[in-house]
């Protein structure tokens, strides 16, 4: 997989001295774990940029299913369609633990946007590649069974954690999330989930522990599973948090 550093934060590719005069000019908002940054319907007058904690992006079936489109986390932006198209919002933003983020209102938005051309350009960029990383989820929803999306969902969260090498040795890879959380995001069942781990442990890959899914031979992981479709992927780039 490809390996993008900020892949959802558009305003890393912008100039400092222009990130710093937006970043200068956006107002901070704390929310508490559980505490919804906005839902589907509201007016979209504002992007967000996660400055600490993380964020959950998701929706709710009618029987109260969530379905979690990913998470956001340090750096990354958040509500930035609506600031484009001028549409409510389509899904859930809900923080994760303790939350703290920048405000990137729609009048600053605007006059910023006029003026920079660099603006248009990064966000392109953004956006071309979260379409890239639609495509590949359409396709290994419509194409592949259970334990391969399993897989190469790992995969995507070992690459996009991975640990510091100075404080962390390199085969150390404890993707921290759990059944739930990995029924959430690939829309199965949990006990659906927890079979296709039991054959992925079978296969000598991984382990599942408590609080995760500690990855042994995160190479081989990739080898078996990360090109069962004909193109690469792309995954963030973050440290472990």
């Amino acid at each position: 997989m490809h390996v993008i550093p900020a892949l959802h934060n558009w305003m890393a590719s912008l100039p400092e001295e222009l990130q710093q005069a937006l970043t200068q000019r956006m107002p901070l908002r704390q929310l508490r774990d559980g505490e919804t940054l906005y839902s589907p319907g509201q007016p979209g007058d504002a992007m967000y940029q996660v400055v600490s904690g993380r964020i959950r992006v998701c929706n709710f079936a009618p029987d109260g299913r969530e379905f979690v489109f990913g998470l956001l986390y340090e750096g990354d932006c958040v509500g930035d369609l609506a600031l484009l198209d001028g549409l409510p919002r389509i899904n859930h933003a809900i923080a994760e633990g303790d939350l703290q983020v920048r405000v990137l209102h729609r009048n600053l938005f605007n006059e910023f946007y006029l003026r920079h051309p660099e603006i248009a350009r990064a966000i392109n960029l953004m956006l071309a590649r979260r379409l890239r990383l639609a495509f590949g989820a359409l396709e290994d929803t419509a194409t592949l069974p259970l334990k391969e999306r399993v897989a190469r969902y790992i995969v995507r969260l070992a690459l996009a954690n991975r640990p510091d090498p100075v404080t962390q040795p390199e085969d150390a890879h404890l993707v921290a999330v759990s059944h739930e959380q990995l029924a959430s995001l690939l829309g199965a069942a949990r006990p659906s989930i927890s079979k296709a781990l039991k054959r992925l442990e079978q296969e000598q890959l991984i382990v599942v522990r408590y609080g995760g899914v500690e990855v042994l031979d995160l190479n081989g992981l990739s080898m078996r599973y990360d090109r069962l479709m004909g193109s690469e992927g792309l995954v963030p780039a973050y440290r472990e948090r």
